[in-house]
């Protein structure tokens, strides 16, 4: 055999076996996503609602389980755990949040979402949910659920695909997904885009997961100070 038909073997083995790693992955991809919809919309009985009882005197618009989202964090990291060990301890580094930088981008990108969101609806959507006076518990769940609870499970689900999951050629095809999928889930579409665009900027950005998170969680904590 020349030496030329190797390397022209080698080539085809060499994307024969990308294209089958791209699949493996794809597949993986389809049953991790298609368990955390599961997750998210199952209707888990009594017993287990050992969060979501004590906010049965609110009303969310939907019906909504913090446990489903504990298992949906919980089923997140253990994969990353598995398959990214080492793409988890960079990932999830707090050196971002050491640096007087980081919280200038989160501050501006606060700002920007602040007054987008007054100029839009002047807060309308900013939780979807009809207040009636809370008992400390409540406040408390409330806090849980909408400031850390909320901010770990969506960050998971819709930003670490950008650092774990994806190369350049794909991370932007992602964006356009976990963009879409954000918005269904909020009422407030203009906020819904906007917001999903500022934390995927930070995530790549930074290359770091605690950065959206704690922006995330420093937004649900003002939205749920000012309700």
């Amino acid at each position: 055999m020349f030496k030329g038909e190797g390397i022209v073997e080698e080539n085809k083995n060499d994307i024969k076996n990308r294209w089958g790693f791209i699949i493996v992955k794809a597949i993986a991809y389809v049953i991790l996503f298609s368990a955390i919809f599961i997750l998210q919309n199952l209707r888990y009985p009594d017993e287990f609602r050992f969060i979501s009882k004590h906010l049965d005197r609110i009303d969310f618009g939907r019906e909504f389980y913090p446990e489903g989202s504990l298992l949906v964090i919980f089923l997140f990291l253990l994969v990353c755990l598995i398959f990214f060990k080492k793409k988890l301890l960079v990932y999830f580094s707090i050196k971002p949040l050491k640096k007087v930088n980081t919280y200038i981008w989160i501050t501006v990108f606060l700002l920007l979402i602040f007054m987008l969101e007054h100029a839009s609806t002047g807060f309308k959507y900013i939780f979807q949910i009809n207040i009636h006076p809370f008992h400390f518990t409540e406040y408390a769940i409330l806090f849980l659920m909408t400031s850390i609870i909320t901010p770990l499970e969506e960050e998971l689900v819709f930003r670490s695909p950008l650092l774990f999951m994806f190369n350049n050629k794909f991370r932007y095809l992602w964006l356009l997904v976990s963009i879409s999928w954000f918005t269904i889930i909020h009422n407030d579409v203009i906020f819904a885009i906007s917001f999903s665009i500022g934390l995927s900027i930070l995530t790549i950005k930074f290359k770091n997961l605690w950065v959206p998170i704690v922006a995330h969680l420093i937004w649900n904590l003002y939205a749920l100070l000012v309700i």
